[in-house]
């Protein structure tokens, strides 16, 4: 029935789709060992599981997958219990239509994306402040360091931060057109260099980095299907370890230039 119904929901739909039907725990479970699935419609009566049993070992085996819970009971405890253990959704069966069915489906899928958007994008930036601040109190660039003392920019200046942003995200842009013609992602390298020289005389850190990049990342991913997502998330990964690179250099040559400066001034005395 239900197959029948997401057959009716989505016939004026240019999207393909495949449904894969199990007829017990047992056979679901076997199948969620090598497939992952956009979406799992769970009924919580199967001949070898009930109840919210049935829930918690889906939701233990799927667990990048959205879990819709279809009930028949009419008493709704159930169902919240459910949705308090894990489940996207609910459907009870006496409220089961063509129209709810795909409402619900096309409602949790775009839940879902979103909060994988939002994962991976917190993981960028878990793992981007981690290589940053490596870099910010390694021996070899202890220069950056020194500039961790500041205020943050964006406390600094909230529009000079935004402005920075918006350059940023161009850039990303600009590398993104770049990826789509060559193997290489550079096309914003000049760029990318004028905005670390100006990041540097800000006095900016690596805080301040991570900042720019997540903010820029999560308003060029938003509302992108997955593929294109994916392809935003690496090419910002490149790009801001090419920035990096290039607030680096910054700081080392007004490092190395004013250690300079103070070694004539330092001669010049002598020489007096």
């Amino acid at each position: 029935m239900i197959e029948t119904m997401i057959g009716a929901a989505y016939a004026d739909d240019d999207q393909t789709y495949v449904v894969t039907r199990a007829g017990s725990m047992a056979e679901a479970l076997e199948m969620a060992e090598d497939r992952i699935f956009d979406l799992v419609l769970l009924d919580l009566v199967l001949p070898d599981s009930t109840d919210l049993t049935t829930v918690l070992r889906m939701l233990d085996s799927v667990p990048r997958s959205p879990v819709v819970v279809v009930t028949g009971s009419h008493d709704e405890t159930l169902a919240l219990d459910a949705l308090r253990a894990g489940a996207h959704d609910y459907i009870l069966k006496s409220n089961l239509d063509v129209e709810t069915l795909w409402r619900t489906i096309r409602h949790t899928l775009t839940r879902h994306r979103a909060y994988l958007s939002r994962i991976e994008v917190l993981e960028e930036r878990r793992r981007l402040d981690a290589e940053l601040t490596h870099l910010a109190t390694d021996d070899g660039t202890s220069v950056t360091a020194g500039a961790l003392g500041v205020q943050p920019l964006r406390e600094r200046s909230f529009s000079t931060f935004d402005t920075l942003g918006e350059r940023y995200r161009d850039l990303l842009e600009v590398n993104l057109r770049g990826r789509q013609f060559t193997t290489e992602v550079g096309g914003a390298e000049a760029g990318l260099r004028d905005l670390a020289r100006d990041l540097g005389f800000l006095r900016a850190g690596p805080r301040d980095v991570i900042e720019m990049h997540v903010a820029a990342t999560e308003a060029a991913i938003n509302n992108q299907p997955r593929g294109r997502r994916l392809v935003l998330l690496e090419t910002a990964r490149l790009q801001v370890l090419e920035l990096r690179g290039h607030l680096t250099a910054h700081y080392r040559a007004q490092s190395l230039g004013s250690s300079m400066a103070r070694t004539i001034a330092s001669t010049e005395q002598e020489e007096r």
